[in-house]
């Protein structure tokens, strides 16, 4: 059997937001398996068992933020890219043994491995030669034990508002995949209205008709915590937050508190649209 290839794979948070990218880093942090998958552009060569490096592109900072291994042969699936004339793109399931926090946790800058590289590719699935693999395993460990991080072992209906969602559930795939309920989601939006429940950010009000009904949902109980599928009442257990107080209440492990966010405030978006406009919103 011949040596694994690795791989690098890209992340533009411009073209595709990571909406879970909070749950998804603090489930790998506290030491839950999960299995991810990803474009691999065309590439057709990668092979279970092959190495991938993750690196973000985009918006700053940029560097390599996760690494793990193929645990699938590529497959079709439903493209990512809705701008795309594909209706369809190639994907890899590939479980990280590292990954960082690109708000929280400096990232490796794989310039500083080599310059011979092109680390700035349009697509994912682009081979990293042997040698230049070598000597980024090495300063990716470094980078990571500088930090103190332990790699992990590789593995439309209508409701009641008051109504629990079943989320939570692991699906076996090599791996423990964290599943969420997107009915609980929007009875939580409904309920609380797309308005950030510690800041007051509302995405209509500044961008206009893009931001109708954006937000994100955060759980009261984290869900990488729970062991097995538990019920989740969306009014009692979830809450509207935007991206930034999302990224904010999870500072810490286990994450803030809304109310304990909300008295860290500075100056809240009411604030701020008084001083812009001298009047109430």
């Amino acid at each position: 059997m011949p040596d694994p290839t690795t791989y690098l794979l890209i992340w533009n948070p411009k073209r595709y937001f990571w909406e879970d990218f909070y749950d998804d880093w603090e489930a790998f942090h506290l030491g839950f398996k999960s299995s991810f998958n990803w474009s691999c552009g065309n590439s057709q060569r990668i092979h279970i068992g092959d190495r991938v490096y993750l690196m973000r592109l985009g918006l700053e900072p940029k560097g390599i933020f996760a690494s793990g291994i193929v645990i699938s042969e590529p497959y079709q699936d439903d493209n990512w890219n809705d701008l795309s004339e594909r209706d369809t793109a190639l994907y890899i399931d590939i479980e990280f043994d590292r990954m960082l926090n690109p708000d929280l946790q400096p990232l490796l800058d794989p310039k500083t491995v080599s310059n011979d590289f092109n680390w700035f590719p349009q697509r994912s699935g682009v081979t990293i030669p042997s040698e230049i693999a070598v000597d980024l395993e090495l300063a990716w460990k470094n980078l990571i034990a500088n930090q103190g991080i332990e790699a992990s072992s590789p593995s439309t209906l209508e409701f009641p508002n008051n109504q629990n969602f079943k989320e939570g559930t692991k699906t076996k795939v090599f791996v423990n995949r964290y599943e969420r309920n997107p009915d609980a989601r929007r009875k939580c939006i409904e309920h609380y209205g797309p308005i950030c429940n510690v800041c007051g950010f509302d995405f209509e009000l500044i961008y206009g008709e893009i931001g109708f009904d954006y937000i994100h949902v955060h759980h009261l109980i984290p869900l990488a915590g729970q062991e097995e599928e538990y019920s989740v009442n969306p009014i009692d257990d979830l809450r509207p937050v935007c991206p930034n107080c999302h990224a904010m209440l999870h500072r810490k492990t286990p994450p803030f508190a809304i109310e304990e966010l909300q008295s860290r405030l500075l100056i809240s978006w009411q604030d701020i649209l008084n001083l812009m406009y001298g009047k109430e919103k």
